[in-house]
Protein backbone atom coordinates (compact mmCIF):
# COMPACT_ATOMS: atom_id res chain seq x y z
CA UNK A 1 0.00 0.00 0.00
CA UNK A 2 1.52 3.34 -1.05
CA UNK A 3 2.07 5.97 1.60
CA UNK A 4 -0.10 9.05 1.38
CA UNK A 5 1.84 12.28 0.75
CA UNK A 6 2.21 14.61 3.70
CA UNK A 7 -0.07 17.62 3.69
CA UNK A 8 1.55 20.93 2.82
CA UNK A 9 0.85 24.48 3.93
CA UNK A 10 2.52 27.74 2.94
CA UNK A 11 2.32 31.36 3.98
CA UNK A 12 4.04 34.61 3.10
CA UNK A 13 4.61 37.38 5.65
CA UNK A 14 6.01 40.90 5.47
CA UNK A 15 8.21 42.31 8.22
CA UNK A 16 9.40 45.82 9.06
CA UNK A 17 12.27 46.29 11.52
CA UNK A 18 13.32 49.84 12.50
CA UNK A 19 17.06 50.41 12.37
CA UNK A 20 18.87 51.85 15.35
CA UNK A 21 20.34 54.58 13.16
CA UNK A 22 19.78 55.53 9.53
CA UNK A 23 21.78 53.29 7.23
CA UNK A 24 23.30 54.55 4.00
CA UNK A 25 23.06 52.00 1.21
CA UNK A 26 24.55 53.33 -2.00
CA UNK A 27 22.77 56.62 -2.66
CA UNK A 28 19.85 55.75 -0.36
CA UNK A 29 19.36 56.12 3.36
CA UNK A 30 17.26 53.48 5.14
CA UNK A 31 15.65 53.88 8.54
CA UNK A 32 13.62 50.65 8.32
CA UNK A 33 14.56 47.25 6.89
CA UNK A 34 11.70 45.52 5.14
CA UNK A 35 11.44 42.00 3.80
CA UNK A 36 9.39 38.83 3.50
CA UNK A 37 9.30 35.50 5.28
CA UNK A 38 8.40 32.33 3.39
CA UNK A 39 6.84 29.87 5.84
CA UNK A 40 6.49 26.25 4.65
CA UNK A 41 5.00 23.29 6.51
CA UNK A 42 4.92 19.65 5.50
CA UNK A 43 3.45 17.29 8.06
CA UNK A 44 5.22 18.11 11.34
CA UNK A 45 8.21 19.75 9.69
CA UNK A 46 8.63 23.48 9.11
CA UNK A 47 11.01 25.63 7.08
CA UNK A 48 11.37 29.39 6.87
CA UNK A 49 13.35 31.64 4.57
CA UNK A 50 13.96 35.38 4.29
CA UNK A 51 13.38 37.34 1.09
CA UNK A 52 14.90 40.79 1.44
CA UNK A 53 15.83 42.72 -1.73
CA UNK A 54 18.34 45.43 -0.84
CA UNK A 55 17.23 48.85 -2.09
CA UNK A 56 19.86 50.38 -4.32
CA UNK A 57 21.52 47.03 -5.07
CA UNK A 58 18.85 44.44 -5.88
CA UNK A 59 17.35 44.65 -9.36
CA UNK A 60 13.92 43.66 -8.03
CA UNK A 61 11.60 45.44 -5.60
CA UNK A 62 10.03 43.88 -2.55
CA UNK A 63 6.64 44.02 -4.27
CA UNK A 64 7.96 42.15 -7.31
CA UNK A 65 9.49 39.46 -5.11
CA UNK A 66 6.25 39.09 -3.15
CA UNK A 67 4.16 38.77 -6.32
CA UNK A 68 6.38 36.09 -7.79
CA UNK A 69 6.21 34.08 -4.58
CA UNK A 70 2.42 34.39 -4.42
CA UNK A 71 2.29 33.18 -8.03
CA UNK A 72 4.67 30.26 -7.47
CA UNK A 73 3.91 28.98 -3.95
CA UNK A 74 0.81 27.09 -5.20
CA UNK A 75 3.17 25.01 -7.39
CA UNK A 76 5.08 23.96 -4.27
CA UNK A 77 1.83 23.08 -2.51
CA UNK A 78 1.00 20.74 -5.39
CA UNK A 79 4.43 19.10 -5.33
CA UNK A 80 5.60 20.81 -8.51
CA UNK A 81 8.78 22.81 -8.97
CA UNK A 82 8.53 26.54 -8.35
CA UNK A 83 10.01 28.67 -11.13
CA UNK A 84 11.54 31.59 -9.27
CA UNK A 85 13.64 33.94 -11.40
CA UNK A 86 13.98 36.79 -8.90
CA UNK A 87 17.24 36.29 -6.94
CA UNK A 88 16.00 37.19 -3.44
CA UNK A 89 12.83 35.10 -3.89
CA UNK A 90 14.77 32.10 -5.19
CA UNK A 91 17.24 32.27 -2.31
CA UNK A 92 14.58 32.66 0.39
CA UNK A 93 12.49 29.82 -1.02
CA UNK A 94 15.53 27.54 -1.26
CA UNK A 95 16.42 28.30 2.37
CA UNK A 96 12.90 27.47 3.51
CA UNK A 97 12.92 24.21 1.53
CA UNK A 98 16.38 23.26 2.82
CA UNK A 99 15.32 23.90 6.40
CA UNK A 100 12.15 21.91 5.83
CA UNK A 101 13.97 18.85 4.49
CA UNK A 102 16.82 19.00 7.02
CA UNK A 103 14.94 20.18 10.09
CA UNK A 104 16.80 17.82 12.40
CA UNK A 105 20.23 18.36 10.85
CA UNK A 106 20.44 22.14 10.51
CA UNK A 107 20.86 24.23 13.68
CA UNK A 108 18.46 27.16 13.83
CA UNK A 109 21.20 29.40 15.18
CA UNK A 110 24.62 28.27 13.93
CA UNK A 111 27.55 29.82 15.77
CA UNK A 112 28.57 33.24 14.56
CA UNK A 113 31.78 33.72 12.64
CA UNK A 114 33.30 36.37 10.48
CA UNK A 115 35.43 39.46 10.70
CA UNK A 116 34.14 42.77 12.11
CA UNK A 117 32.78 45.44 9.81
CA UNK A 118 33.60 49.11 10.32
CA UNK A 119 31.01 51.36 8.73
CA UNK A 120 29.38 54.73 9.39
CA UNK A 121 30.71 58.21 10.04
CA UNK A 122 34.41 58.74 10.67
CA UNK A 123 33.75 59.77 14.27
CA UNK A 124 31.61 56.68 14.88
CA UNK A 125 34.22 54.35 13.39
CA UNK A 126 37.10 55.90 15.33
CA UNK A 127 35.14 55.87 18.58
CA UNK A 128 34.33 52.17 18.12
CA UNK A 129 37.98 51.43 17.27
CA UNK A 130 39.28 53.30 20.31
CA UNK A 131 36.78 51.62 22.66
CA UNK A 132 36.98 48.06 21.39
CA UNK A 133 35.89 45.73 24.19
CA UNK A 134 38.41 43.01 23.36
CA UNK A 135 41.84 42.98 21.73
CA UNK A 136 41.66 44.75 18.40
CA UNK A 137 41.13 42.25 15.57
CA UNK A 138 43.96 41.25 13.26
CA UNK A 139 41.62 41.49 10.26
CA UNK A 140 38.69 43.85 9.70
CA UNK A 141 36.50 45.04 6.84
CA UNK A 142 36.28 48.80 6.33
CA UNK A 143 33.70 50.62 4.20
CA UNK A 144 35.17 53.59 2.34
CA UNK A 145 34.21 55.55 -0.76
CA UNK A 146 31.29 57.49 0.75
CA UNK A 147 33.16 60.76 1.23
CA UNK A 148 36.12 62.56 -0.28
CA UNK A 149 39.27 60.55 -0.87
CA UNK A 150 41.17 62.86 1.51
CA UNK A 151 38.76 62.02 4.34
CA UNK A 152 38.97 58.31 3.54
CA UNK A 153 42.77 58.46 3.70
CA UNK A 154 42.71 60.41 6.99
CA UNK A 155 40.35 57.85 8.53
CA UNK A 156 42.47 54.90 7.45
CA UNK A 157 45.67 56.55 8.67
CA UNK A 158 44.05 57.12 12.08
CA UNK A 159 42.92 53.49 12.34
CA UNK A 160 46.36 52.20 11.33
CA UNK A 161 48.02 54.48 13.89
CA UNK A 162 45.85 52.98 16.65
CA UNK A 163 46.47 49.38 15.53
CA UNK A 164 49.44 49.03 13.16
CA UNK A 165 49.17 45.22 13.06
CA UNK A 166 45.56 45.08 11.84
CA UNK A 167 45.02 44.25 8.17
CA UNK A 168 42.11 45.88 6.38
CA UNK A 169 39.79 44.61 3.71
CA UNK A 170 38.79 47.92 2.16
CA UNK A 171 35.45 48.00 0.36
CA UNK A 172 34.99 51.11 -1.77
CA UNK A 173 31.90 49.95 -3.70
CA UNK A 174 33.38 51.15 -7.01
CA UNK A 175 33.75 54.72 -5.74
CA UNK A 176 37.22 55.62 -7.07
CA UNK A 177 39.02 56.22 -10.32
CA UNK A 178 42.25 54.41 -11.08
CA UNK A 179 44.26 57.48 -10.05
CA UNK A 180 42.38 57.80 -6.75
CA UNK A 181 43.14 54.18 -5.98
CA UNK A 182 46.82 54.83 -6.64
CA UNK A 183 46.72 57.91 -4.37
CA UNK A 184 45.22 55.94 -1.48
CA UNK A 185 47.84 53.21 -1.80
CA UNK A 186 50.60 55.82 -1.74
CA UNK A 187 49.32 57.28 1.53
CA UNK A 188 49.16 54.17 3.72
CA UNK A 189 51.47 51.25 4.60
CA UNK A 190 50.93 48.52 2.03
CA UNK A 191 51.25 45.85 4.72
CA UNK A 192 48.00 46.97 6.33
CA UNK A 193 45.95 46.01 3.26
CA UNK A 194 44.62 42.48 2.89
CA UNK A 195 42.80 43.44 -0.30
CA UNK A 196 40.80 46.19 -1.98
CA UNK A 197 37.22 45.21 -2.73
CA UNK A 198 35.80 46.76 -5.92
CA UNK A 199 37.87 49.98 -5.61
CA UNK A 200 37.18 51.50 -9.05
CA UNK A 201 34.21 52.54 -11.17
CA UNK A 202 35.09 50.05 -13.90
CA UNK A 203 36.33 46.49 -13.59
CA UNK A 204 39.06 47.27 -16.13
CA UNK A 205 40.36 50.02 -13.83
CA UNK A 206 40.27 47.73 -10.81
CA UNK A 207 42.26 45.09 -12.69
CA UNK A 208 44.73 47.74 -13.87
CA UNK A 209 45.16 49.04 -10.32
CA UNK A 210 45.89 45.53 -9.07
CA UNK A 211 48.42 44.85 -11.83
CA UNK A 212 50.20 48.19 -11.66
CA UNK A 213 50.36 48.40 -7.87
CA UNK A 214 50.64 44.65 -7.21
CA UNK A 215 47.82 44.74 -4.68
CA UNK A 216 45.27 42.02 -4.14
CA UNK A 217 41.65 42.75 -4.99
CA UNK A 218 38.24 41.22 -4.34
CA UNK A 219 35.26 41.30 -6.67
CA UNK A 220 31.69 41.79 -5.50
CA UNK A 221 29.39 43.95 -7.64
CA UNK A 222 31.21 42.86 -10.81
CA UNK A 223 30.06 39.27 -10.26
CA UNK A 224 26.47 40.40 -10.75
CA UNK A 225 27.08 42.31 -13.98
CA UNK A 226 25.45 40.88 -17.09
CA UNK A 227 27.78 38.51 -18.89
CA UNK A 228 30.36 38.48 -16.09
CA UNK A 229 33.23 36.02 -16.46
CA UNK A 230 35.88 35.68 -13.78
CA UNK A 231 39.01 37.49 -15.11
CA UNK A 232 42.29 35.64 -15.40
CA UNK A 233 44.21 38.07 -13.15
CA UNK A 234 46.49 36.51 -10.53
CA UNK A 235 45.71 39.46 -8.23
CA UNK A 236 42.12 38.39 -7.51
CA UNK A 237 42.26 37.10 -3.96
CA UNK A 238 38.54 36.77 -3.21
CA UNK A 239 35.10 36.68 -4.73
CA UNK A 240 32.37 38.11 -2.51
CA UNK A 241 28.97 36.51 -3.06
CA UNK A 242 25.80 37.92 -1.53
CA UNK A 243 23.28 35.05 -1.64
CA UNK A 244 20.21 37.30 -1.72
CA UNK A 245 21.63 39.05 -4.79
CA UNK A 246 22.95 35.89 -6.44
CA UNK A 247 19.84 33.70 -6.50
CA UNK A 248 19.24 30.00 -5.94
CA UNK A 249 21.48 27.88 -3.75
CA UNK A 250 22.39 25.80 -6.82
CA UNK A 251 23.63 28.90 -8.66
CA UNK A 252 25.54 30.03 -5.56
CA UNK A 253 27.18 26.59 -5.32
CA UNK A 254 28.16 26.55 -9.01
CA UNK A 255 29.83 29.97 -8.86
CA UNK A 256 31.60 29.04 -5.62
CA UNK A 257 33.04 25.80 -7.02
CA UNK A 258 34.20 27.55 -10.20
CA UNK A 259 36.12 30.22 -8.25
CA UNK A 260 37.56 27.74 -5.75
CA UNK A 261 38.87 25.60 -8.61
CA UNK A 262 41.12 28.54 -9.51
CA UNK A 263 42.34 29.01 -5.96
CA UNK A 264 40.20 32.11 -5.37
CA UNK A 265 38.69 32.46 -1.92
CA UNK A 266 34.91 32.77 -1.87
CA UNK A 267 33.30 34.73 0.95
CA UNK A 268 29.56 34.68 1.52
CA UNK A 269 28.34 38.08 2.65
CA UNK A 270 25.10 39.56 3.90
CA UNK A 271 22.95 42.15 2.16
CA UNK A 272 21.70 43.57 5.45
CA UNK A 273 19.38 40.64 6.07
CA UNK A 274 17.81 40.12 9.48
CA UNK A 275 18.84 37.40 11.92
CA UNK A 276 16.84 34.82 9.92
CA UNK A 277 18.74 35.44 6.70
CA UNK A 278 22.05 35.71 8.55
CA UNK A 279 21.47 32.25 10.09
CA UNK A 280 21.03 30.75 6.63
CA UNK A 281 24.10 32.52 5.24
CA UNK A 282 26.13 31.10 8.11
CA UNK A 283 24.78 27.60 7.42
CA UNK A 284 25.71 27.90 3.75
CA UNK A 285 29.13 29.26 4.63
CA UNK A 286 29.80 26.23 6.80
CA UNK A 287 28.85 23.97 3.90
CA UNK A 288 30.37 25.79 0.89
CA UNK A 289 33.22 27.92 2.28
CA UNK A 290 34.17 26.37 5.64
CA UNK A 291 37.62 27.97 5.68
CA UNK A 292 36.40 31.51 4.89
CA UNK A 293 34.43 33.30 7.62
CA UNK A 294 31.22 34.82 6.29
CA UNK A 295 30.79 38.60 6.15
CA UNK A 296 27.79 39.00 8.41
CA UNK A 297 28.66 41.80 10.85
CA UNK A 298 25.60 43.87 9.84
CA UNK A 299 23.08 42.94 12.54
CA UNK A 300 24.28 45.72 14.84
CA UNK A 301 22.05 48.10 12.85
CA UNK A 302 18.84 46.19 13.67
CA UNK A 303 16.56 46.99 16.60
CA UNK A 304 15.15 43.44 16.73
CA UNK A 305 15.77 39.85 15.67
CA UNK A 306 13.53 38.04 13.19
CA UNK A 307 12.44 34.51 14.25
CA UNK A 308 16.04 33.58 15.16
CA UNK A 309 17.55 35.12 18.28
CA UNK A 310 21.09 36.10 17.40
CA UNK A 311 21.27 39.29 19.51
CA UNK A 312 20.14 38.40 23.01
CA UNK A 313 19.79 42.03 24.10
CA UNK A 314 17.06 42.69 21.51
CA UNK A 315 13.48 41.42 21.09
CA UNK A 316 12.69 38.70 18.56
CA UNK A 317 9.77 39.16 16.18
CA UNK A 318 7.41 36.21 15.71
CA UNK A 319 5.14 35.48 12.76
CA UNK A 320 2.26 37.00 14.73
CA UNK A 321 4.16 40.31 14.73
CA UNK A 322 4.23 40.45 10.91
CA UNK A 323 1.74 41.25 8.18
CA UNK A 324 0.25 38.15 6.55
CA UNK A 325 0.26 38.60 2.77
CA UNK A 326 -0.84 35.16 1.61
CA UNK A 327 -1.68 31.74 3.02
CA UNK A 328 -2.90 28.43 1.71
Amino acid sequence: MSQLPLSRQAALYRYRIPLLAPLRIGDLQLSVREGLVVDLQEGQQRGQGEVAPLPGFSKETLQQAAQQLIDQLPHWLQGRQSLLTIPSAAFGMDCACAELSNADAIPLNPPCQGHPLLSGSNNKIIERWQNWQSPLPDLVKLKLGRQSLAKDIALLQKLVAISPDTRFRIDANRAWTLQQGISLLAAIPRACIDYLEEPCHELSETLALAQQQQVFIALDESARDAGFKLPASVWIRALILKPSLTGSINRLSEITRSAQSRGINVILSSSYESSLGISHILQLSQQLTPHQPAGIDTLQSFSANLLRTRQTDKPTLKLSDMELLWRS
